[in-house]
């Protein structure tokens, strides 16, 4: 399967496009991941869905341009582009992963109307303290004596990836794990969730009212509990759910709690117009 692509004003974006159901869903990845991620996804979720999956710039197939600002602002506009141009006009879904949640929620927070459901999985709070010290520390690395080292891994990795097994993670999501650059994964991360404005961005959403879900692992120990708790603070009337698997809980179940609360949604919906 190959990606179709939006054309932005710094280059292409891929998007993955799952199914062809007339129920919308955008899917959001994670630092470091792609669009590729969310597959399983719609084999969960069946042929009445299609899943619309896009690879943020500077990630998986699209274009990692250097002069691309990679920040909270640009994402959310390169997103809205993929709504306008594939999704199209009607009500979507939109879920996220781990950064990608907070992407999910700052999408949604723009135009509330357009979304039918929102859904984040083991999402990380914007805190706006600033890039903790031994990451900044890493970041310095990346750019410096890194990056020699990570050019030769990441030339190397579509070799290497063929060889990587583990159980958990389907090939796609491991052979796209190395495609992005220092600059794109240090600027996205830094823009989006150690900002002191995206939380600010985020506060509208108290007025969110369709169907929401906080999925979460109790096992998961990249997400603090603190995170969980203040998206249940912004958006008190969300769904709360608790799966096992950690950080990658919707790799390890198949992606059944997402596709189940997805699906009860819909026909709940239905039986009521």
């Amino acid at each position: 399967m190959r990606p179709l692509f939006v054309v932005r004003p710094w280059g292409r974006l891929a998007v993955w496009v799952y199914g062809g159901g007339p129920n919308r869903v955008l899917a959001i990845h994670g630092l470091a991941g792609s669009g590729r991620y969310w597959a399983g996804l719609s084999a969960a979720l069946g042929p009445e869905y299609t899943v619309v999956a896009p690879d943020l710039a500077g990630f998986g197939a699209s274009d990692k341009p250097r002069d691309y600002g990679y920040g909270r602002s640009d994402h959310v506009s390169d997103l809205e582009a993929v709504i306008h141009e594939v999704v199209g006009a009607e009500p979507l879904a939109i879920v996220g992963h781990s950064m990608g949640g907070i992407l999910a929620g700052l999408v949604t927070a723009c135009d509330m109307d357009r979304v039918s459901r929102l859904a984040l999985i083991a999402a990380p709070f914007p805190h706006g303290r600033g890039l903790p010290p031994r990451l900044a520390q890493n970041r310095d690395r990346d750019f410096s004596t890194r990056r020699v080292l990570y050019r030769t891994l990441v030339a190397l990795w579509p070799v290497i990836s063929v060889f990587v097994r583990i159980r958990a993670y389907p090939h796609p999501v491991i052979s796209d794990y190395l495609k992005h650059t220092p600059q794109s994964y240090w600027e996205t991360a830094t823009s989006v969730i150690w900002s002191g404005d995206t939380a600010n961005a985020l506060e509208s959403l108290d007025a969110f009212a369709p169907p929401t879900l906080l999925l979460f692992s109790d096992e998961d120990r990249t997400i603090s509990r603190e995170s969980a708790a203040k998206w249940a603070a912004l958006l008190p009337a969300a769904e709360r759910l608790s799966a096992p698997g950690g950080h990658q809980l919707l790799l390890r179940t198949h992606f059944a709690p997402l596709a189940v609360w997805l699906t009860q949604r819909r026909l709940v919906t239905d039986c009521s117009t």
